[in-house]
C-alpha cells in the first residue's frame, strides 16, 4: 500500500502516525494500565515493588517522548496503586474497629457482672458480720454444723479471691483493648490524610502529563 510513496512522505506519515499515538497516550485522563495486578493487600504491594522498578529503569533510558510517557504513565499508576493498598487498609483497620468496640462492650459488661457477683457476696449475711471460725462454732447448734459453717466460710473466701483475681484481669484485657482501639483510629485518620494527599498529587501528575502534551504539540520532528 505504502511501497509507491515516496521517501519523505513515508518518514512524515510514520511521524504522524507515531504522534496520534502519543496524543492518545497523553490525553487519556486515567494511568495507561489496568489494576489487574492488584486484587488484594499483599498483591498490590506486590505490584507497587515492581512499578517502582520499572519506574526506577526508566530514569536510566535515553529521555525521550516515548520515554518520558512510560515514565510519566509508571508514576501515576503508582500513585493510583498506593491510594488503593492505604483505602484497603481503611476498610481492614474500620473492620478491626467495629470488632474491638463489640469486644469492649462486651468486656465491660463482663466487668459490671463480676462486680455486682462480688458486691452481693460482700452484703451477704455471712460477710456482713464477718463470721470467724470461732464465731461459726460459737452460733452453731452442734459440732458438726460448726464444721460445716466454717467450711462453708472457706469456700466464699476462694471464690472471693478468685473473684478479684477475675476482676484485675479483667480490666487489664479492657484497658489493653481500648489502647489498641485507640491506636487504630489514629491510623485511619493518619491514612485518611495521606490518601487526600495522594490523590491531590495524582492531580498534578495528570496535569504534568497533559502539559507534556501541550509542550510537544508540533514538534513531532524531533521525535
Amino acid at each position: 500500500m505504502f511501497q509507491n510513496l515516496p521517501v519523505p512522505k513515508l518518514r512524515l506519515l510514520a511521524r504522524g502516525i507515531f504522534l496520534a499515538t502519543v496524543l492518545a497516550l497523553l490525553l487519556s485522563t486515567g494511568s495507561s494500565f489496568s489494576n489487574a495486578g492488584c486484587t488484594d493487600y499483599f498483591s498490590c504491594n506486590k505490584e507497587i515493588d515492581r512499578v517502582k522498578k520499572e519506574i526506577f529503569r526508566l530514569q536510566g533510558l535515553e529521555r525521550n517522548l516515548q520515554n518520558q510517557i512510560a515514565y510519566l504513565d509508571n508514576q501515576i499508576y503508582l500513585t493510583e496503586l498506593e491510594i488503593k493498598v492505604k483505602e484497603k487498609e481503611i476498610k481492614l483497620l474500620s473492620a478491626d474497629i467495629g470488632d474491638l468496640s463489640q469486644r469492649l462492650n462486651r468486656i465491660s459488661s463482663l466487668l459490671k457482672y463480676q462486680e455486682g457477683i462480688f458486691t452481693a457476696r460482700a452484703r451477704s449475711a455471712y460477710a456482713s458480720d464477718q463470721l470467724s471460725p470461732f464465731d461459726a462454732v460459737l452460733g452453731a447448734d452442734t459440732l458438726d454444723t460448726a464444721f460445716r459453717k466454717i467450711k462453708y466460710l472457706k469456700v466464699l473466701e476462694a471464690q472471693d479471691r478468685e473473684t478479684l483475681e477475675e476482676m484485675r484481669e479483667t480490666r487489664a484485657n479492657f484497658k489493653e483493648q481500648k489502647k489498641t482501639l485507640e491506636s487504630k483510629k489514629a491510623n485511619v485518620e493518619k491514612l485518611k490524610v495521606e490518601v487526600e494527599a495522594q490523590k491531590v498529587g495524582l492531580i498534578g501528575q495528570k496535569a504534568g502529563k497533559n502539559q507534556l502534551l501541550g509542550e510537544t504539540r508540533g514538534e513531532e520532528s524531533q521525535y
